[in-house]
Formats: structure tokens, sequence, C-alpha cells
């Protein structure tokens, strides 16, 4: 499955200066597998927004669910997003 930049810039469904959330399709692997073709993480370019490098997962989908994927918009958002989730999970 293949999208335009303004397609994947359309499944943005919130977006501030840490994370984004994506609206991930069904039927599209998050990762590039084993014997190649295309990924959902291929088209993260398209969500850099004046960054220097597009955005990273901060968790994954399987190729056939659909749902919010977020996305870190640089290190110091995931490293940010992780140590909230580890604290939750401890409480």
């Amino acid at each position: 499955m293949r999208m335009t930049p303004e397609e994947m810039v359309a499944r943005v469904l919130y977006r501030d200066g840490l994370m984004l959330v994506v609206d991930k399709p069904p039927g599209m692997p998050v990762h590039r597998g084993p014997k190649g073709g295309g990924a959902f993480e291929d088209h993260f370019d398209a969500l850099r927004y004046g960054l220097p490098r597009a955005p990273s997962l901060a968790h994954r989908l399987d190729k056939d669910t659909t749902g919010c994927l977020v996305l870190g918009r640089h290190r110091k958002a995931l490293a940010s997003h992780y140590r909230k989730g580890c604290r939750h999970y401890r409480e």
C-alpha cells in the first residue's frame, strides 16, 4: 500500500512538540519484514513538520490492526514517553 505525503499527513490525529498520534490503516505492517515490501514507517518523512529527522515509533501495532500509533518527534520525547509508561505500570 503506497501513500502520498498528503495522505499520510491526513492520518495525523494529534500533534504537539513531542508526539504525533497517527491513524494506522489495517493491512499495512508498521515495519518492513524480512521479505521486504512496503511498511507504514516508510512514510514517516512526511511527518517531520520542519524537524531534521522523521518521527520514531513509540510502540507497534500488528499488520492487520488499525488504530492509533504514537510517534515521538525526537529522542527526548520517546524517553519521556517510556518513563511515563514505566511509572504508570509500577503504580
